[in-house]
């Protein structure tokens, strides 16, 4: 008789942070997933740095993009650092829309940034129009 497949849950806690974070995987013991980006995750006057498996970030480091194997139940934690006086992140927020939302992006100020495109990103009847400083 076959062994039974066994199924882990990863999760991720915004650990401070605002908005929507990626969702929870399930996934068969033993198999490796892409760790995510933030993902439409967002916490003023910090830039996102990775995953960690302690909310305090003294537990094991995991960056957007990395490998991580899945052997047991797993909540990844938000890691945050602290911008240093002078910087900023602008945030993207898809706005009822879905897609990868772009990543958030740390500037100083006065400095310029390269607004992304709507690639990616859809929500039904809609056109993707540009970005704007207000929620609507």
């Amino acid at each position: 008789m076959p062994d039974p497949v066994v199924n882990y849950t990863v999760s991720f806690d915004a650990n401070g942070g605002t908005g929507t974070g990626p969702s929870a995987q399930t996934v068969t013991a033993g198999s490796a997933i892409a760790i995510p980006n933030e993902s439409g995750l967002a916490k003023s006057g910090y830039t996102f740095d990775g995953w960690n498996t302690n909310a305090a970030g003294t537990g094991t480091n995991y960056s957007a993009g990395s490998s991580y194997t899945v052997n047991g139940n797993v909540t990844l934690y938000a890691k945050w650092t602290q911008n240093p006086a002078g910087t900023f992140t602008v945030t993207f927020n898809s706005n009822g829309g879905t897609g990868t939302t772009p990543s958030a992006q740390t500037i100083t100020k006065s400095s310029a940034i390269t607004i992304p495109n709507g690639n990616g990103l859809s929500k039904s009847g809609c056109t993707f129009g540009g970005w704007n400083t207000r929620h609507c």
